[in-house]
């Protein structure tokens, strides 16, 4: 009796691999059922509207670690409210874990930053100010400050302010030398800012006093924005050495009402009186003949050092006020103007100017042979 041959058609073999294919398929979810719950969760969240947001949120918070790599996944997203909520869910990760789960998402994150788009960058940056506002600093510093490092090759102005407030955190928390140099850098960079809050970040981070960077600031005295030089006159102000107080008479002149405001009480902090201003707002005066009324007001006030205003004076772009500067000089005795007349008759532009020192410096040698003499 012959045995019945067995036939093996495409059919049977197509219909035993997807049978095989299911079998495969059912053990590597059961072996992998956390982590597609987990893919499942964050894209309902991702997805999800603001009234279940919060449900969904929760639920990331009770799956941990495994949901980190998948949210940050998202943040490769061109749309900013995706990132947004991303950075939501993993600030929740982070914030929850005490152990090194937290500090291993923040590392995974701060290596990321560099292939992200704006919006993911700033989400990465407001993770980690988040963090060290509110945990020790511990091994994450190294994170904040391969971030940093990172952000200062960012094109966008959004990234780069993040960038400077996170820089000005991370000094709240260390004095460690990487977190100085890399304030630094973001000041000098920050300083040249096109965007005035940038400016202003720049200004505050320089403040700081772990930075205490206040020299590069006078740069920006004559800044087209107003909020900017509101912020550089709150820094300076009491800055003495940075900053001479003739050097912020200017500002007594500014276009902007809180400018001026600012400066008058910068120089008032300085012990500078009521007569010190109002020579102060002559000598700067963009008018000249208002600049000549300085030399009235200091013959009316004899409590001024007078050599001090006419050796400004001196240097005024008008020859008729230079020229008067020096016959207040050489009436007035006790003003030390010697080596200015030197300079003015050696120097001056004007040949007016010119002739009339080199009259006075040979009319005080003959009247005082000593004149000249230190």
């Amino acid at each position: 009796m012959m045995r019945p041959r067995l036939r093996f058609t495409w059919r049977t073999l197509a219909s035993g691999s997807v049978v095989a294919l299911l079998i495969a398929g059912m053990v590597w979810g059961g072996l992998n059922r956390k982590y597609l719950y987990a893919r499942y969760t964050v894209f309902r969240l991702v997805h999800s509207d603001k009234a279940n947001r919060a449900t969904w949120l929760q639920r990331i918070v009770r799956l941990g670690p495994d949901a980190g790599p998948i949210l940050a996944g998202w943040l490769t997203s061109a749309d900013p409210s995706v990132c947004d909520i991303a950075r939501s869910g993993l600030l929740l990760l982070i914030m929850a874990d005490h152990g090194p789960a937290a500090s291993s998402l923040l590392h995974q994150l701060a290596t990321r930053f560099p292939q992200l788009g704006p919006y993911g960058q700033e989400a990465i940056l407001e993770i980690e100010r988040v963090w060290l506002e509110r945990k020790p600093l511990s091994e994450a510093s190294f994170a904040v400050a391969q971030t940093l490092r990172a952000a200062l090759s960012s094109g966008d102005t959004n990234v780069r302010g993040r960038a400077m407030t996170l820089s000005l955190a991370l000094l709240d928390v260390t004095a460690d030398a990487e977190a100085v140099a890399l304030g630094k850098e973001w000041v000098h960079w920050g300083l040249r800012d096109i965007d005035p809050a940038n400016r202003i970040r720049a200004i505050q981070l320089a403040r700081h006093p772990r930075m205490q960077l206040l020299t590069p600031l006078t740069s920006l005295l004559n800044d087209p924005s107003p909020s900017v030089r509101q912020a550089v006159l709150l820094a300076l102000g009491p800055a003495t050495d940075v900053v001479r107080s003739d050097e912020l008479l200017r500002a007594l002149h500014d276009p902007d009402p809180d400018v001026r405001r600012l400066c008058e009480a910068a120089l008032r902090g300085r012990g500078l009186t009521d007569n010190h201003l109002q020579c102060g707002r002559l000598l700067t005066d963009s008018r000249p003949q208002h600049r000549l009324k300085l030399l009235e007001g200091l013959a009316r006030t004899p409590e001024l050092e007078p050599g001090i205003w006419l050796r400004h004076l001196s240097h005024d772009p008008e020859p008729a006020i230079r020229a008067a500067a020096i016959r207040a000089a050489v009436e007035q005795h006790g003003v030390d103007f010697a080596d200015r007349l030197e300079q003015m008759a050696s120097g001056d532009a004007s040949e007016t100017v010119r002739q009339l020192a080199k009259h006075y410096l040979s009319y005080r040698k003959s009247e005082n042979p000593s004149f000249l003499r230190p």
